[in-house]
């Protein structure tokens, strides 16, 4: 009898570790979403302090149209030209390339994740429910325990290892779309040769700006154009 009593009250201290588990492996899932909230959030702001940061510091750029030609044999001493760098972020359609296969990726991530997941909390909820009911020995509780413990930290690790993957991801696409605008901006300046070409966001250093040395539209039709050109040579 002494020896049930205690077999009963060990397979209620598994019950308890195992909730343990759930709350872990839920926690888990919730800081994954956060990291993945955060990752996605932080893609966007770095890819423009990216693009402001460099073009700044660019001497040369390509085809201008005579209105802005103009506006920069006017400028004495210093030529200075200006893009938006949140409409050219929004309008080039690299960055709407690089976003969509970056969400497909992601998906495949966390499917998979959550997959196992859910596959993890059944196989949870049969072993409480065994245990509950003195379906299975104390040994054989301790044993499922122990496997379900080690899927559990494999999830985990899983999805460690997938968040670090995407925010690697995130990176090379900043560091593509930056190489891509400012190669096309040397050879947009070779032509007018501007001392400097600003980069501005809403809510930057740049408060006020002459539209006549704006040249996003030139700048985006200009990567469009040469996006485009490359689809068709792939």
């Amino acid at each position: 009898m002494e020896n049930n009593l205690e077999n009963t009250e060990d397979q209620k201290n598994t019950v308890e570790e195992t909730n343990e588990i759930v709350n872990q492996s839920n926690n888990t899932s919730i800081e994954k979403d956060k990291k993945s909230l955060f990752s996605t959030l932080n893609f966007y702001v770095n890819i423009v302090l990216f693009i402001v940061l460099m073009v700044m510091i660019i001497n040369p750029f390509g085809n201008k149209n005579n209105e802005t030609k103009v506006a920069f044999s006017e400028n004495v001493g210093m030529n200075i030209a200006f893009l938006n760098t949140d409409s050219v972020f929004g309008n080039y359609k690299l960055v709407e390339q690089l976003k969509d296969e970056l969400i497909v990726k992601k998906e495949k991530m966390e499917s998979e994740v959550m997959s196992k997941q859910q596959t993890f909390q059944t196989k949870l909820t049969n072993f409480q429910s065994n245990v509950q009911n003195n379906r299975i020995t104390f040994e054989q509780s301790q044993d499922a325990e122990r496997k379900l413990m080690k899927e559990r930290d494999e999830i985990v690790a899983l999805g460690e290892r997938y968040s670090n993957d995407i925010m690697a991801l995130e990176y090379q696409m900043q560091l593509q779309i930056t190489d891509s605008v400012i190669n096309f901006a040397k050879r947009y300046n070779k032509k007018y040769n501007a001392d400097y070409i600003l980069g501005y966001t809403k809510g930057g250093g740049i408060l006020v700006a002459n539209e006549k040395y704006d040249i996003t539209t030139d700048i985006i039709t200009g990567l469009n154009e040469e996006y485009e050109k490359s689809l068709k040579t792939k």
